[in-house]
C-alpha cells in the first residue's frame, strides 16, 4: 500500500477513536420516555458543539428531530427557536423532555423563563410574518436556531434573520432535511448558506459538473447521514 494512503488511513482511525472517547465522556441527559440515544444522535451533538453549526441530512425516521432536541439539552440551550412545519414537533419534544416549555407563535411572545428550557415554534407557511416574529426575538437571547425539515426554496427569506441572530446572540444553528439532493441546486446551496452563513450561492454560477462536486463536498462537510433507523442495530455513517 502506498505510504501516503496508509498514513491517511491511520490518521482517520486515530481521529475516529479520539472522537469516540470524547463522546463517551460527554453527559447526555436521559429522556423521559427511556429512549436510548443512538451513536448518530450523540455524534450530531458532538459535531454541533465543535462546529457551532451542523446539519442532519439523514432519511426519514432516523432520529433527526431527536438529535437536535438532545443537542438543545446537552448543550444547555435554554431558548431554542424552531422554524418548521411539522405539526408533531410539540409532541416530540414533550415525549423526550416533559418539563419543556413550548410556545407556538401566535403573533405575540411572552418572556421566556431563563431557568427553564423553552422552545418557540414558528411555522414559515403560517399566517404570521417572519419579520415581526424575528423582531420580537430582539428582546431575548436565542441559544439555538433550528430549521426543521425546512425547504431550500425558502432559505433566502430567512438568511438575513439568521445572520442577525448569530451576530447578536452567537447562537448555534441546525438545518434538518431528509435529502438535500432532492432540492434544486440553487435551493440546496441556499440551505448551506442558511446553515453556515457562508456564501455558497456563488457556486450556482458554475457549470453542471463542478457545481455538483462543490455541492457534494459542502453537504458532506457540514452534515451527518444515516439512511436507516439507528436504533435497529444499524450503523450510522458520517461523510467528511
Amino acid at each position: 500500500m502506498d505510504t501516503g494512503i496508509k498514513n491517511l488511513i491511520e490518521a482517520f482511525r486515530a481521529e475516529k477513536e479520539r472522537i469516540k472517547k470524547e463522546i463517551e465522556n460527554m453527559k447526555f441527559p436521559e429522556a423521559d420516555n427511556g429512549i436510548v440515544f443512538s451513536r448518530m444522535e450523540k455524534l450530531f451533538v458532538y459535531r454541533l458543539k465543535e462546529n457551532h453549526y451542523y446539519a442532519n441530512w439523514s432519511g426519514k425516521e432516523t432520529g433527526k428531530t431527536t438529535g437536535w432536541i438532545l443537542a438543545s439539552r446537552t448543550l444547555d440551550c435554554h431558548l431554542t427557536v424552531v422554524i418548521g412545519e411539522d405539526p408533531l414537533l410539540e409532541e416530540r419534544i414533550r415525549e423526550l423532555y416533559g418539563d419543556s416549555v413550548i410556545i407556538n407563535y401566535d403573533g405575540t411572545l411572552p418572556e421566556p423563563d431563563p431557568t427553564k428550557y423553552t422552545y418557540i415554534l414558528f411555522n414559515p407557511s403560517g399566517k404570521h410574518k417572519a419579520k415581526k416574529f424575528f423582531g420580537l426575538l430582539e428582546n431575548f437571547k436565542v441559544d439555538y436556531l433550528v430549521f426543521d425539515n425546512f425547504p431550500g426554496k425558502k432559505s433566502k427569506t430567512f438568511q438575513t434573520y439568521r445572520n442577525h441572530l448569530t451576530e447578536k446572540d452567537d447562537c448555534l444553528v441546525t438545518v434538518v432535511l431528509a435529502n438535500p439532493y432532492s432540492q434544486k441546486d440553487k435551493d440546496a446551496f441556499s440551505l448551506l448558506t442558511l446553515l453556515s452563513g457562508e456564501d455558497y450561492d456563488r457556486y450556482t454560477r458554475l457549470k453542471e459538473f463542478p457545481r455538483g462536486l462543490a455541492l457534494e463536498s459542502a453537504v458532506c462537510g457540514c452534515g451527518i447521514f444515516s439512511q436507516v433507523d439507528p436504533r435497529k442495530n444499524m450503523k450510522s455513517t458520517e461523510k467528511e
